[in-house]
């Protein structure tokens, strides 16, 4: 895993965290995004050099100079996989000759633009056109999206993605989201609200697809693809341990496993990575929510008394963290909704099939036991930190340390719905509550 981390900064002499953050403000005031960069840290003599490395075709002739002190130069270098991306922009300029579909090649053209000039706002226009893009059955998802193995939580790497539409699973997924607003009143921020039509000052008007960028989501909205094949090789498919630890009956772990699996990410995407709102003020010195009427924390019960500055996003406020806080709150989001039995009913999942809502429910506590268990492989001792946002969100989940058995399932979700929202935003689950069980 620290092999895997090390591309993203690279150097004759240590990186610290004050450089990173200081070279990240630099190159925000500069108008560069952190997604397809990565950056090298020279040092001559008592003056160091930091090249912020660019993803894209196109090549300066020679660095650019964007800052410079006495003992410092910080420089935008160009064209770092170039052939390579090179390589992609011409597969994907002969894969546009094979549509009729204007929306599509409006979007291959400007990811091939994104890719041959690095710029990420180009990028982004090629996503608002993408999420736009619904009657589909080949998906596709190409660019820097992922940013969780960055160590500071900002650059991705890039991935490439074609998907073909499963219909039956398809046409759940749209139930769910004609259905979705009635799910997320019975959060808990918004519980107050469930009489009226509002989702309360935390929510957009209509649940949103989740997608990376938080400002295309809240702005265009996105979409969510699930390549349902992959579930079936996770580590839990095949997991004798899991299988020994939490089969009372020969054969139901796993009879319900991929079942209970397959929902679970299904709710995490949809209502945990696609609720929320992040309060902005906007450069015209709008906002998003009244200011003269401030929202009331969920935490503290007082009017707020911060939000999103122009120009703030997601990631470069809460910087490494950020994954983690996101997936820390889908995962609990998803299993906070798991005892809703009309949530299952709408599935397929009713108390008069062969595999009940009650059956899934338990069956998902127990991957949730086993998946922080499993998180602990992605935790380095020495260096105090972890090398994947979702096994830190496992772990912290699995904190309660509780042998799960029907006959304290139900108390146990009842504590865990009191104060799953709590937990989610403090990014721990407190022991004191397992104790008292």
């Amino acid at each position: 895993c620290d092999r895997a981390q090390s591309i993203y900064t690279q150097a004759s002499s240590p990186i610290t965290k004050h450089d990173v953050a200081e070279i990240a403000e630099i190159a925000a005031q500069s108008g560069i995004n952190p997604e397809n960069t990565r950056l090298v840290k020279d040092v001559v003599g008592e003056k160091s050099r930091f090249n912020i490395v660019q993803a894209s075709v196109e090549k300066y002739a020679a660095a650019k100079l964007i800052s410079h002190t006495h003992d410092r130069q910080v420089c935008l270098v160009r064209a770092d996989p170039s052939s390579e991306l090179q390589r992609i922009c011409e597969c994907l300029q002969k894969a546009s000759r094979s549509t009729e579909h204007a929306a599509k090649k409006s979007y291959i053209a400007k990811l091939c633009r994104a890719f041959q000039t690095g710029d990420m706002e180009e990028y982004k226009d090629s996503q608002r056109t993408w999420v736009h893009d619904h009657p589909t059955t080949v998906e596709t998802v190409f660019g820097f999206v992922e940013p969780y193995r960055d160590p500071c939580g900002t650059k991705a790497e890039y991935e490439g993605i074609v998907g073909i539409k499963n219909p039956e699973e398809t046409a759940i997924l749209h139930r769910l989201c004609e259905s979705a607003d009635l799910f997320v009143k019975r959060l808990p921020w918004v519980e107050s609200h469930r009489g009226d039509r509002s989702l309360g000052d935390f929510e957009e008007s209509t649940v949103q697809r989740p997608g990376f960028y938080n400002d295309i989501r809240q702005g265009q909205g996105s979409k969510s693809i699930m390549i349902s094949n992959r579930l079936d090789g996770t580590p839990m498919a095949g997991d004798s341990l899991a299988v020994n630890l939490c089969e009372e009956k020969p054969g139901t772990f796993s009879k319900h496993r991929r079942h209970a699996y397959y929902l679970w990410v299904v709710f995490h995407e949809l209502f945990g990575h696609g609720t929320g709102k992040l309060l902005q003020e906007n450069a015209d010195s709008t906002y998003n929510f009244d200011l003269e009427k401030l929202p009331f924390s969920p935490v503290t019960g007082e009017p707020i008394d911060s939000w999103y500055r122009p120009g703030e996003t997601w990631t470069g406020v809460f910087q490494d963290i950020a994954t983690i806080v996101d997936e820390c709150r889908a995962e609990c989001i998803g299993a906070y909704l798991m005892s809703e039995t009309d949530l299952w009913s709408l599935c397929g999942y009713t108390d008069q099939g062969s595999i009940s809502p009650e059956d899934l429910e338990y069956n998902i506590y127990q991957q949730l036991a086993i998946a922080g268990i499993r998180g602990l492989e992605n935790y380095s001792v020495e260096g105090e930190s972890w090398s994947q946002a979702h096994s830190q969100v496992s772990a912290v989940a699995n904190s309660l340390r509780l042998k799960l058995t029907p006959a304290n399932l139900r108390h146990i979700l009842r504590c865990f719905k009191q104060s799953v929202w709590l937990r989610s935003l403090s990014l721990r689950f407190e022991s004191t509550h397992a104790e008292t069980l």
